[in-house]
């Protein structure tokens, strides 16, 4: 199964979606040529989260929102700068059980 079946399968699957949705996406996609995603969002069938948790669940890695999160103090000073800006990561939690 192709990545655009599929994200749209998983769409169908939790609900936000119809199959009768999915199938003039399809077709919209093949008629225009523009991506499932970009005419997805363009109708505003799905949210860009929707979207970006059903790919996180085709590549199996998990999904997670920082919208609302602060980054903690106490993690700013367990990387330096230097490596955060070196290997583009922003440190936001600390788990504490290791």
């Amino acid at each position: 199964m192709d990545k655009d079946q599929e994200l749209l399968s998983i769409l169908i699957e939790k609900g936000v979606i119809t199959s009768q949705i999915a199938s003039e996406v399809k077709l919209s996609s093949i008629n225009s040529g523009k991506s499932i995603v970009e005419i997805l969002l363009s109708k505003n069938l799905v949210s860009e989260d929707e979207i970006l948790s059903a790919k996180a669940q085709i590549y199996h890695v998990p999904y997670l929102t920082l919208a609302g999160k602060g980054i903690s103090p106490e993690i700013l000073t367990l990387i330096p700068e230097s490596v955060a800006r070196k290997y583009r990561i922003i440190p936001f939690e600390l788990d504490k059980k290791t």
